[in-house]
């Protein structure tokens, strides 16, 4: 399992962070696995900022919808893999964007705690993207995001 989609959000009546991020789980056991939380953590160091699960969404072609299947906990059955949009939010603002960020996708289920890392890119100009983003959500109050960007994998050294 491996974060393969990032996409910020912005909107109107919340300060912080908030991500879709989209990733499968794999369970290559004999036995019903289930998700009990999602969180990313964002930022390197001992005191990463940590957004927390929000909701599953749905991916439409024209929107991200709160799914109406699933919800925590999510089983996994045996032998099978899932993909999910996660959408997750801190009251903290941790810059997506704005230049590059280590992150861990942090998946708690029932037999293990997965973690994965991944970095996100970002410089100035996604940074004035997301701030007239988040100025048109202001406008019309409303929310919107910026496309969901392909992540990659941290290198280890």
């Amino acid at each position: 399992m491996l974060p393969l989609r990032i996409g910020v959000v912005k909107a109107y009546d919340f300060v912080g962070t908030r991500v879709d991020i989209e990733f499968a789980l794999l369970n290559d056991t004999d036995r019903l696995d289930a998700i009990r939380n999602v969180m990313v953590l964002i930022g390197g160091g001992d005191t990463p900022d940590a957004a927390t699960f929000k909701q599953f969404v749905d991916v439409t072609p024209d929107a991200r919808v709160p799914s109406l299947k699933n919800r925590l906990p999510v089983v996994v059955p045996a032998r099978s893999g899932l993909w999910f949009c996660a959408e997750l939010e801190s009251p903290f603002d941790a810059g997506l964007g704005t230049g590059d960020r280590e992150c861990s996708l942090v998946i708690v289920a029932t037999s293990a705690h997965v973690v994965r890392r991944f970095s996100v890119t970002g410089n100035s100009i996604l940074a004035e993207v997301l701030e007239d983003i988040q100025q048109t959500a202001n406008e019309l109050k409303g929310a919107a995001s910026l496309a969901p960007t392909q992540s990659r994998p941290m290198r280890s050294w």
